[in-house]
């Protein structure tokens, strides 16, 4: 399963094109979605998109959170706090991916990257770079990068404009970890949304 990180409201063109363009990357390869089950964000453009393909969805929703319209491959699961949304994150997700746009998923990105360096998880965590958004911390992260010791695990971080390569190089980053289910290595898997 893969945790889509970002619920930035899908005002700008160029961060919609670059949602659509992951839900394409998606069908493509088979792999289904878990989001927050909000309706006005880049995630619900994701999992709308990928559902109206014949996509396979999950809505990890929040205690007081309305259910999702019924819809052919959608299911739920209602988690009762942020703590408890954490946990199965953790035990859903064999990597995370992150839309450009809004602070909410920024701070998301920098918490799943705090988790992988406290050891809660080594699952490699992935940022679709639209309209440069994340080219700042693209370049924090090739200099940490160039800090490692030989012999280090690779990076778990992983930047890329386009969706099909960056999913293709989660897999690959996935298929040396431990942690991450043999369904990510054959291309099945699932993907996440929102922490809060």
């Amino acid at each position: 399963m893969l945790c889509l990180l970002n619920s930035a409201s899908p005002v700008r063109p160029a961060y919609r094109a670059t949602a659509l363009q992951l839900a394409d990357a998606l069908h493509q390869r088979n792999l289904g979605l878990i989001y927050d089950g909000s309706h006005d964000s880049l995630g619900a453009l994701v999992a709308e998109h990928l559902l109206a393909m014949g996509g396979q969805v999950l809505a990890l929703l929040g205690s007081s959170q309305a259910q999702p319209s019924p819809s052919a491959g959608l299911s739920s699961e209602r988690c009762t706090d942020r703590q408890q949304r954490k946990a199965r994150l953790l035990q859903l997700a064999d990597a995370f991916i992150a839309l450009p746009g809004g602070n909410r998923g920024l701070q998301e990105v920098i918490e799943v990257w705090a988790w992988a360096k406290l050891g809660q998880h080594h699952k490699p965590l992935g940022l679709l770079d639209g309209n440069g958004f994340y080219s700042q911390l693209g370049g924090f992260s090739r200099s940490a990068a160039s800090a490692r010791q030989s012999g280090e695990a690779p990076a778990l971080l992983q930047i890329d404009s386009d969706a099909e390569l960056l999913l293709g190089r989660l897999q690959e980053a996935c298929s040396a970890l431990p942690d991450c289910s043999p369904a990510l290595h054959r291309a099945r898997t699932m993907v996440q949304h929102p922490l809060h």
